[in-house]
């Protein structure tokens, strides 16, 4: 009787001390084995005048105990184990990996190069140029498509109507003081200026920002190098939206023929009946 009951409250003891150390380990021989020899002593004492215990069925039952309190200590060191893989930050779809070329030193880098184009240096940097650019260009012009149609001079599609009816060309509504080849000689002028100014340049840092007159307020030098590396995330960004915003401005209107300032007044007007689905290009749906 004394030796079951002890058995019994070496294992109960184990269970209610078992605690765990800083490392997550669960040391249960260390913690376990003075408690029970405690309660296994007093409750052997109490019976010694009845019944004197053998000592090595003692023994056997404190070997029984930290056999015990182990398995479950380490039961539960490999349960509250945990295996969690996360995706790696920035990268464009979850749990994927990013092309060796693409490592993270280009500002909005989110390992996205599906086709393999950027592989060889040269075109990695030819490429991240003309995006910038590009970005650049798409901002201006949804700027100026929306404010066109804002300030009631028609939308962007009827822009360029003035050219293709021989008409003077406007600026806002206001008549311009040249004529359309004096128009297209200015613009042939400035931009090829400004881009064999640019090509001439060696360093592709500045081929793509410029700085000085092209930076009128300071941005670049007041915010220091961490700044700078957060301006040009943000025109990124920005720029790749513009891009996609003008490739819906120009789809809309060709299904539609109107700006995006009238298209958006018509489909918040009637959401289910105007829409893309229902535009006379798409396939309706009802």
């Amino acid at each position: 009787m004394s030796l079951s009951l002890s058995l019994c409250v070496c294992v109960c003891g184990g269970g209610i001390t078992r605690q765990t150390t800083p490392r997550g380990r669960t040391d249960g021989l260390t913690r376990n084995i003075p408690l029970s020899l405690s309660l296994l002593l007093s409750l052997s004492g109490r019976q010694s005048q009845h019944n004197h215990p053998n000592p090595n069925q003692i023994m056997q039952s404190l070997t029984r105990a930290s056999t015990l309190t182990r398995g479950v200590s380490k039961t539960s060191s490999v349960r509250g184990q945990s295996v969690v893989r996360r995706a790696k930050a920035g990268n464009w779809y979850p749990g994927g990996d990013s092309p060796a070329h693409l490592d993270g030193s280009l500002p909005g880098d989110y390992g996205f190069d599906p086709a393999g184009l950027g592989k060889s240096p040269g075109n990695l940097s030819r490429f991240r140029e003309a995006e910038v650019l590009h970005g650049r260009w798409a901002m201006l012009g949804a700027v100026g498509c929306i404010v066109v149609e804002a300030s009631g001079n028609g939308n962007w599609l009827q822009a360029p109507q003035w050219a293709i009816d021989g008409s003077d060309p406007s600026w806002l509504g206001q008549s311009f003081p040249f004529a359309l080849p004096a128009v297209l000689g200015i613009q042939f002028v400035l931009m090829a200026g400004a881009e064999i100014k640019r090509n001439e340049e060696s360093d592709p840092i500045k081929r793509i920002y410029p700085g000085g007159s092209f930076d009128p307020l300071g941005y670049a030098e007041k915010n220091g190098a961490s700044g700078f590396e957060e301006l040009k995330l943000k025109e990124i960004k920005n720029g790749r939206l513009a891009m996609f915003a003008m490739a819906g401005f120009y789809a809309q209107g060709l299904a539609t023929g109107s700006g995006p300032l009238a298209d958006l007044s018509a489909h918040l007007a009637s959401p289910f009946g105007t829409n893309i689905a229902t535009n006379g290009v798409s396939v309706p749906i009802y």
